[in-house]
């Protein structure tokens, strides 16, 4: 998804791409009202601060989804059966900037009773 930084006007891209292959940077930003439409120029828009933000929380995600399938083949388990544990420990949150540190966690809890 393209936005346009409020500041600077460049244009810059956030993108996630989840595990079956769809994108669903729209839904995400969409939902946490995180962009403003310009009607105008037909372009999304945010600040550079929250440019930054949404950009470490995608690519947290990416790379805990990545761990997530190192994780689940390292120790033969089945990646649902993690996922399950990192909803469940997420679903608890209501602060999205802690998903990471909680999926860690998670991560880190699983090695330990795998040892």
């Amino acid at each position: 998804m393209e936005i346009r930084i409020n500041e600077t006007k460049e244009l810059k891209n956030l993108t996630i791409i989840g595990a079956n292959g769809i994108d669903w940077t729209n839904d995400l930003l969409g939902n946490a009202d995180a962009t403003t439409y310009n009607e105008e120029t037909e372009e999304h828009e945010m600040s550079q601060e929250t440019f930054d933000w949404w950009n470490e929380y995608i690519n947290n995600n990416i790379m805990d989804e990545l761990e997530l399938v190192a994780l689940a083949d390292e120790l033969e388990i089945e990646e649902d059966i993690i996922r399950l544990r990192v909803q469940e420990a997420v679903g608890g949150s209501n602060d999205m900037g802690d998903e990471h540190m909680i999926t860690q966690n998670v991560f880190a809890e699983i090695r330990e009773e795998n040892k």
